[in-house]
């Protein structure tokens, strides 16, 4: 007798499912993943078909892409030579792209953050998109909505982009300054974000600049043991 049907029954269960604690342990269930050639999870070598769980790390080859489902509207591409980061936020899924480009179709569960520029890609509230987040190299990243709006969001500033507008995200601070704001506060991100239109290609950019406190430090005071010995 064939065992096809309750295969399929049981793939079809474990996909709708988003977010549910892996059975005998504290591993968060995410979703399953499709490659189409050589990909890594957690450093060892992907079998095709394998349960993903929060805090995996997925690495594709040069000629691979990755196809992670978490449900019938919950997609997500991972490009050739791309690493993600799986972790979760409240019920939605986040992707950390660290490395390459993912694709993601979602209605409302899914997001992206570029760990390195401090940004959130989501969608916006009751609404589907589908986002392309590609890192450019270690200053520059791109966000284009594909379809439906998307926001991008850091700190307390947020832009969102129409369908078919692209931003060109570009890091200005490597080596963030100090401010003559105080000796509390620090630049720790200072972003450019330069959005191009889809139809007429009009362009403006937006500045994205965020503060992060250093740890005061109370002055030094030598104790005996601090004397050199004579």
């Amino acid at each position: 007798m064939s065992t096809r049907p309750t295969r399929a029954l049981s793939l079809s269960l474990c996909v709708s499912l988003i977010a549910i604690p892996a059975l005998g342990g504290d591993a968060v269930f995410i979703g399953i993943g499709r490659a189409s050639g050589p990909a890594v999870i957690n450093g060892s070598e992907f079998f095709d078909g394998a349960n993903l769980y929060a805090g995996d790390r997925i690495h594709t080859g040069s000629q691979s892409r990755f196809l992670l489902v978490m449900a019938p509207q919950e997609k997500s591409i991972l490009a050739a030579d791309s690493t993600v980061r799986l972790r979760m936020n409240g019920k939605n899924v986040v992707l950390a792209l660290t490395e390459g480009k993912v694709t993601m179709q979602t209605t409302g569960h899914t997001q992206i953050v570029l760990a390195d520029h401090d940004l959130q890609v989501h969608p916006m509230p009751k609404s589907s998109c589908q986002t392309e987040v590609e890192i450019l190299n270690e200053r520059q990243a791109s966000v284009s909505a594909l379809h439906g709006p998307v926001k991008i969001a850091g700190g307390q500033a947020s832009v969102v982009l129409e369908s078919g507008e692209t931003a060109l995200v570009t890091d200005n601070s490597l080596s963030p300054p100090s401010l003559d704001k105080g000796p509390a506060l620090t630049r720790s991100r200072d972003l450019t974000l330069v959005i191009v239109a889809g139809s007429g290609g009009e362009t403006h950019s937006i500045r994205f600049t965020f503060f992060s406190r250093k740890p005061r430090h109370s002055p030094h005071k030598p104790h005996d043991d601090d004397e050199d010995d004579e």
